[in-house]
C-alpha cells in the first residue's frame, strides 16, 4: 500500500528551480511505493512548520525540495522523530545533498533516489542549541556567510567574489577550545569550521575526513595564510586535501566548547547568527533518518 510523501517546496531556491519541480514530481515518482502531496513555503520557517505538521499527521517521510537552508529547516523537525528525511537538492551550494551522494539540480536522480527508498540514520550537530547537518563554524567562514545571505544574486562567482572582498578585511581572533577528553588548546585562529559533512558546499570539503555515520564532529582550524597562498589553498579545498596544508590543523570530538573574546557571528549551515561569547557544539548520533542513494 502506498504511502504518504510530503514534498516541501522552497519556489526561490535555485533562482526559482523549486517551481519546475510538481510536474516532475507528479510524472516520477514511483505509485506503488507512495502517494504524494506537495506544499509550498512562503517564508522562512515555514518549512519547519509543514514538516513539523508532517509528524503529527504520521506522514512517514518528507521531502525537503530546495538549497541547504530548507534542508536544515525541514532536518531540524525530522530529527529524532520517526519520519525519513529525502532531499532534492535545487539551492546553490548544497553541502549535504553533495556529502550524501545526492547530485545538485538534477531532480530526476534525486527523486530516482527517492524511488530507492533507501533508508540510513546519520547524524547531526547542535551549535549553542541551533542544529545544523553540513557545518556551522566561526570565524572567516561565519563572516563570509554573513556577507553571502545578503546577495541578491548567488552562485559560484558571487560566492567566490564574497571570500575574496570577505578575506582582505577580516581579523583573526583568539580562542579558548576545551574539548570532551578535557584537553584545553589557546589558539590565535583564521576560522574553526565545525563539521557534520565534509563540505561548505559547491564542492569545497573543508572537513575532507567528516562522516555522518561516525558519531563525530570533525574540527578544522586554520590560521590566516599569506594572499599569495590563496591559489593553492583553494585548490586543496577542490581537492579535498586542505588536511595537508601547514595552516590547517583538525581535531574529532563529539563534544566541544569554544570561547572567544567577545560575541559575534557564528553560522550553521551558512545562516548566520549573532552568538555568544561561548560556544557549545555537540554531536547527535543517528538521529535523523535520510533517504540515501
Amino acid at each position: 500500500m502506498a504511502e504518504t510523501i510530503r514534498f516541501i517546496i522552497n519556489p526561490i531556491s535555485g533562482s526559482g528551480r523549486g517551481r519546475q519541480l510538481p510536474p516532475l514530481i507528479e510524472q516520477h515518482i514511483d505509485r506503488q511505493r507512495y502517494k504524494p502531496e506537495v506544499c509550498i513555503t512562503n517564508a522562512r520557517g515555514h518549512a519547519t512548520q509543514l514538516a513539523q505538521e508532517a509528524i503529527a499527521q504520521g506522514i512517514p517521510y518528507v521531502v525537503a525540495v530546495g538549497g541547504d537552508g530548507t534542508v536544515n529547516e525541514v532536518a531540524r523537525a525530522l530529527a529524532h522523530s520517526p519520519t525519513t528525511l529525502g532531499i532534492v537538492p535545487q539551492g546553490s551550494g548544497n553541502g549535504f545533498a553533495r556529502h550524501l551522494g545526492i547530485p545538485p539540480n538534477k531532480p530526476l536522480l534525486a527523486l530516482e533516489t527517492i524511488n530507492r527508498c533507501n533508508v540510513q540514520r546519520v547524524d547531526y550537530g547542535t551549535l549553542n542549541g541551533h542544529p545544523f547537518f553540513c557545518t556551522a563554524g566561526v570565524g572567516f567562514d561565519a563572516e563570509m556567510g554573513d556577507r553571502f545571505v545578503r546577495l541578491q544574486k548567488r552562485g559560484f562567482v558571487s560566492y567566490l567574489r564574497t571570500v575574496l572582498q570577505c578575506y582582505f578585511g577580516y581579523k583573526t581572533e583568539h580562542y579558548t577550545i576545551q574539548l570532551d577528553n578535557g584537553q584545553t588548546i589557546e589558539r590565535e585562529a583564521f576560522l574553526i569550521t565545525i563539521a557534520n559533512a565534509a563540505q561548505w558546499g559547491y564542492g569545497i570539503r573543508i572537513a575532507p575526513n567528516a562522516e555522518v555515520h561516525d558519531g563525530l564532529l570533525e574540527i578544522t582550524l586554520a590560521e590566516r595564510f599569506p594572499l599569495w597562498r590563496t591559489p593553492g589553498m583553494a585548490l586543496r579545498l577542490l581537492c579535498g586535501r586542505i588536511n595537508s596544508s601547514r595552516y590547517v590543523s583538525n581535531l574529532r570530538t563529539r563534544h566541544i566548547v569554544i570561547n572567544r573574546t567577545a560575541h559575534g557571528v557564528a553560522h550553521v549551515d551558512g545562516e548566520p547568527f549573532d552568538m555568544e561569547s561561548r560556544i557549545e557544539a555537540q554531536c547527535h548520533q543517528q538521529a535523523l533518518r535520510v533517504l540515501m542513494p
